[in-house]
């Protein structure tokens, strides 16, 4: 009988132990089910800081607000969490996974923030920590990246303003129109004609640089957008790409198609390098920076320029009246056309952004008469003078804005350029002049003439604008265009001609005067290039595509 209690009681203890070990579990596997959900609400907190951050920066993400944001999102997200981080730095994809840097000298690539947030939590609540009293940290993380997009140009504000509102500069319009015609005349062979209304479809529309590149790489059978920009390509196919993608977007295209139009009579077409104009982003960013667009009249422009480099074209003759110098010839050569980089915000030391003009040679021939100057002088019958013609060469050096700097303030941005303008190398062959009376005057003058463009100092520009980019995103940058002219004049041979040396250095000295202005400088203008300043302005800022990445 006391066997049977004892086994009894055996029993019944068992069952006590069984059950406070089932009840042990559920309080464990309830536990361990509470720091599962705690995680996955930090982890929701984490991604939503993430967003957050991503929507109040419209464009980038700035690390002068990295300690505002987080302020904002602590108070935002209290009491969920007890603390927030945000690191700032670079993301790209390695090995088909994102990774981020976050060290103070990241890697390239895009935009990143990593958020981390954290919350003490009890160890345990068994018992309400009747066994463990202890406290644990839970963190959780969220990525997310953004690049912003800043496209902007250097060249004539006004020029571009006038085929953009024609209501409003009607004549300005006009005279563009004209000024561009005779331009792809000279460069291209072929009369376009092209009217006022052709220029501003285009001028008003965009090509996107990831279309045109796209549909090449197709074409060509090409396997990357740099391997496109690194092939000699035919100017009509590249020109054929911008239409293609223009009617593509519903863009008005008709002023290109008359182009083409006239192309297909020329019987030679050259063949361009389109990294000539257009350079990737050498952040890990190619991607992003495909995706933004150019202003179509603009890269049309550039693309002829281009077709056209290292070969001189010669200018009809000049119809202007310069005393003594009764014929003037002028031959231009585009070294290098304007250029484009693709930038990407913010921007990265050592890979800042920048937009340059054209650089041109010019070469100019002027036939000097200096008779009826000397004539004048000495009242001499039978005065024989020649003179050798002005020669002239004109190499410009490129005007270059760089970006140095984006600011972001709540809803507007300033940035900040460097802006270099152009500077003209002039020289002059020397001039020889014969002077001959019978065999009472036999007299040979040289004329050795030094042109000055004095190198201009850059200037800090900042721009400010907003999302809707107005007319304050525009700046004119002037300074002092003077060409010092010194002129030395060696006399040789036998005779006497009083005043001789100061007329001659009068004349020639008012000719090369305005040669200069009168030529030179409105040349240099029609190309983009201008010796007196430079227009700079903020086109457009938009921004990449964005999402979590962690």
């Amino acid at each position: 009988m006391m066997k049977r209690y004892t086994q009894d009681g055996a029993i019944t203890l068992w069952l006590a132990a069984a059950l406070m070990s089932l009840v042990l579990f559920s309080a464990a596997a309830l536990d361990l089910a509470r720091l599962t959900f705690q995680r996955q609400q930090l982890q929701s907190v984490a991604d939503m800081a993430a967003m957050k951050i991503m929507q109040n920066n419209p464009h980038f993400l700035a690390l002068q607000q990295k300690a505002s944001m987080e302020a904002e999102l602590l108070a935002e997200f209290q009491p969920e969490i007890d603390d927030i981080r945000i690191a700032l730095g670079r993301a790209r994809i390695v090995n088909n996974h994102w990774t981020i840097d976050t060290s103070e000298t990241p890697e390239h690539g895009y935009s990143a923030a990593k958020v981390v947030v954290y919350k003490t939590v009890p160890q345990s609540m068994i018992a309400s920590g009747l066994f463990n009293n202890q406290t644990m940290t839970l963190t959780a993380e969220a990525a997310t990246h953004k690049n912003g997009f800043l496209r902007f140009a250097m060249g004539s504000y006004l020029a571009q303003m006038s085929l953009q509102k024609p209501q409003e500069n009607d004549d300005e319009a006009d005279g563009e129109a004209e000024r561009l015609n005779k331009l792809f005349y000279i460069l291209l062979g072929t009369d376009l004609g092209l009217t006022v209304a052709s220029y501003q479809g285009l001028a008003q529309s965009t090509i996107r640089v990831g279309s045109v590149l796209t549909e090449l790489a197709l074409n060509l059978g090409l396997g990357s957008p740099q391997e496109v920009l690194e092939t000699q390509i035919s100017l009509r196919d590249i020109l054929t790409t911008y239409l293609n993608v223009l009617s593509h977007e519903e863009a008005d295209s008709e002023g290109l198609n008359q182009l083409l139009n006239k192309l297909a009579l020329v019987q030679t077409v050259p063949n361009i390098t389109l990294g000539d104009i257009l350079t990737l982003s050498k952040t890990n960013t190619d991607g992003a920076a495909l995706s933004t667009s150019l202003n179509a009249l603009d890269l049309i422009t550039s693309t002829i320029y281009a077709s056209n480099a290292q070969h001189f074209v010669e200018i009809p003759e000049a119809e202007i009246d310069i005393t003594g110098v009764s014929k003037i010839t002028v031959k231009t050569n585009i070294i290098s056309p304007p250029s484009y980089r693709l930038a990407t915000l913010p921007v990265i030391s050592g890979h800042e952004p920048e937009v340059k003009n054209a650089q041109v040679e010019l070469e100019l021939s002027a036939d000097l008469d200096l008779l009826d100057h000397l004539t004048a002088l000495t009242s001499l019958v039978g005065l024989q003078v020649d003179a050798s013609p002005i020669t002239m060469r004109v190499k410009t050096s490129e005007a270059k804005a760089t970006l140095m700097e984006i600011t972001t303030q709540q809803d507007h941005f300033s940035a900040d350029f460097m802006v270099h303008s152009s500077l003209a190398s002039v020289v002059v062959e020397p001039i020889i002049v014969d002077i001959r009376l019978l065999s009472l005057i036999n007299l040979t003058a040289t004329l050795e003439v030094e042109v000055i463009n004095e190198d201009p100092e850059p200037h800090l520009v900042t721009l400010a604008f907003t999302n809707h980019i107005d007319s304050a995103s525009y700046s004119h940058i002037t300074r002092d265009n003077t060409f010092d002219t010194h002129i030395d004049i060696r006399l040789a041979g036998f005779g006497t001609l009083p005043g001789v040396s100061e007329t001659l250095s009068s004349v020639v000295g008012e000719a090369l005067s305005t040669i200069l202005s009168e030529i030179i400088t409105p040349q240099l203008e029609v190309l983009g290039i201008y010796l007196g300043g430079a227009d700079i302005w903020v086109e457009s800022i938009n921004t990449s595509s964005t999402g979590l990445i962690m």
